[in-house]
């Protein structure tokens, strides 16, 4: 890591390197210089190359936060020039790790290492787009879909969300299959919760439809739409959705629960524009009770325009453009 304006950013990347720290030590570092970074305080580039430092080493409880900011970054962050080297660089960073966890988990292998490689795959082909590993999570989804039990349970749901980022219509209809077909409350939900992940704009529009129809649970709806909202490739489709089907959505999800989650999921935005268009939406479409959740929709999103300005720079670097 290069050292900058402090001594300690290069202590820092030598004590992860050294295994000086320990885990709650790892995490309050890398939540206190990501928040210099939100403050314009600390470059990106800093923070990026302190994430490597810890995907290098053995597995632990921080590799999670940096997963965490690595796919924050990847959805708010990353212009369109810069995408391919961002995601090479997550390929080659968290790469090495991925290939040494692999996809099945070990006798007696602790629920944290679980968690830590279902994040892990998760990001290498989510912000990485990592080619190998999202025809192997397909495979993989195809053996399940034919017959559960085909993946550990800690990886169902990575598998069946990276799977879906590729997905064609084939795969789209046996998820649906598969989501109205069980009684399992638990695999319903995970075939729901992979829908938002299907890329193509025609799966975005059939997800959308469905959400905003008479055959989804009204508390399931609002968990779908905000989904949708995250997700990068589908924020500005679900926003125009929303506003276009406003008052029915506003009478099936309700305010006490429904709406304030809808109108949250807003701050997924990080333009000026949008957020200007969801400040005077809802001045005109003012749902009573849910002031609080407008104001820090736009608050967030303030912020992720003003880090992405201010951060482009040290990121462009970082990258090599």
């Amino acid at each position: 890591m290069a050292c900058g304006r402090w001594v300690t950013r290069c202590e820092a990347g030598d004590a992860v390197r050294g295994g000086q720290l320990t885990a709650v030590e790892q995490t309050s570092l890398l939540e206190d210089v990501w928040a210099l970074v939100r403050l314009n305080e600390e470059h990106i580039a800093d923070y990026l190359a302190l994430s490597g430092e810890f995907m290098k080493g053995q597995p632990g409880a921080a590799v999670l936060t940096v997963l965490d900011r690595i796919n924050f970054i990847s959805d708010r962050l990353v212009d369109t020039a810069l995408r391919p080297a961002f995601e090479r660089w997550v390929r080659e960073s968290a790469g090495p790790h991925a290939e040494r966890l692999g996809w099945t988990p070990r006798a007696n292998e602790s629920e944290e290492v679980r968690r830590i490689r279902a994040s892990l795959l998760f990001t290498l082909g989510y912000a990485g787009r990592d080619p190998e590993l999202l025809r192997e999570a397909r495979r993989r989804v195809d053996l399940h879909v034919a017959g559960p039990g085909a993946l550990d349970p800690s990886l169902v749901n990575t598998a069946l969300q990276l799977a879906a980022i590729g997905g064609d219509a084939a795969l789209y209809d046996r998820y649906v299959s598969r989501m109205t077909g069980t009684d399992s409350r638990d695999e319903e939900s995970a075939y729901r919760r992979a829908l938002v992940y299907f890329s193509d704009p025609a799966f975005t529009s059939r997800t959308l439809a469905y959400a905003t129809s008479s055959e989804v649970r009204s508390q399931d709806a609002p968990y779908i739409l905000s989904e949708l909202m995250a997700r990068p490739w589908s924020t500005a489709s679900t926003w125009e959705h929303l506003k276009r089907n406003w008052s029915a959505i506003e009478k099936s999800v309700g305010v006490f629960q429904g709406l304030p989650a809808v109108i949250s999921s807003t701050g997924h935005f990080c333009d000026p524009a949008a957020r200007e268009d969801v400040e005077r939406f809802f001045n005109q479409h003012a749902v009573r009770g849910t002031e609080r959740m407008l104001l820090q929709a736009t608050e967030t999103i303030d912020r992720c325009v003003v880090t992405k300005s201010e951060q482009s720079r040290s990121l462009g670097e970082f990258l090599g453009h």
